[in-house]
């Protein structure tokens, strides 16, 4: 919108799998067995909110456009 030109910033937050218990939400008892373990060894939702609170902070800085987090299964 003109009216706010200049003023506001998006950023488009890309998470993967969080540890919570969305996927139990699913009456898909296939889907959930298959995604459940992802799901399990997730990011926490804290360290999301860590994730989106450094794009929004880091105006001034520089603009967060996007930001795509995964889980680091390297262990």
């Amino acid at each position: 919108r003109t009216e706010f030109k200049g003023q506001l910033a998006v950023t488009t937050l890309n998470p993967g799998a969080v540890n919570t218990p969305f996927i139990d939400r699913t009456t898909n008892d296939e889907l959930r067995a298959n995604y459940r373990p992802q799901f399990d060894v997730g990011m926490t939702p804290e360290y999301v909110a860590e994730a989106a609170l450094f794009a929004v902070e880091s105006r001034g800085k520089g603009i967060v456009s996007e930001l795509t987090i995964r889980p680091d299964t390297r262990h």
